[in-house]
């Protein structure tokens, strides 16, 4: 299971209410948690809510990446003054895509250099690689590919 970092958010709300009722929605409860595993997978909020039957429910509510540039684009419609804030992290986010683009470009190295070397200890004899060899070969490709992913 991937670690999460959590960050409380000092300035979220999470608001309660049912659906049919007349009381409108009512305040439930400020802490609220933040966190991101990886920019693949998204952001998540987790925040705990009372049970009826007196215990907690925790909800986390993930965010698809996909899905990052239409609240930023809402967020942005209605706070204008935040775009400051977003054009500041730019190069945070650029220097976090080098970061992940790094990692993986020496995945794919490593995962070369393996092959050449088992390619090398196993069929350097060989003129012809048989089918095992190809087999192989194939495997150690697929094991590339999902890596350089």
């Amino acid at each position: 299971m991937a670690k999460h970092t959590y960050h409380k958010l000092n300035h979220t709300k999470v608001y309660r209410g049912g659906l049919t009722s007349n009381d409108g929605l009512g305040l439930e409860t400020e802490n609220v948690t933040v966190s991101a595993e990886s920019w693949q997978k998204g952001v998540g909020f987790v925040f705990h809510l009372a049970s009826k039957g007196g215990g907690t429910t925790v909800v986390r509510l993930e965010i698809g990446p996909d899905d990052l540039p239409e609240i930023l684009t809402a967020f942005l419609e209605h706070f204008p003054i935040s775009s400051k804030y977003i054009i500041e992290q730019i190069p945070v986010a650029l220097q976090k895509q080098q970061e992940v683009a790094e990692v993986k470009l020496q995945n794919v190295r490593t995962l070369t250099e393996t092959f050449e070397k088992q390619f090398r200890d196993k069929f350097s004899s060989e003129m012809f690689p048989s089918e095992k060899a190809v087999g192989i070969i194939t495997g150690i490709l697929e094991r590339i590919r999902e890596k350089a992913g």
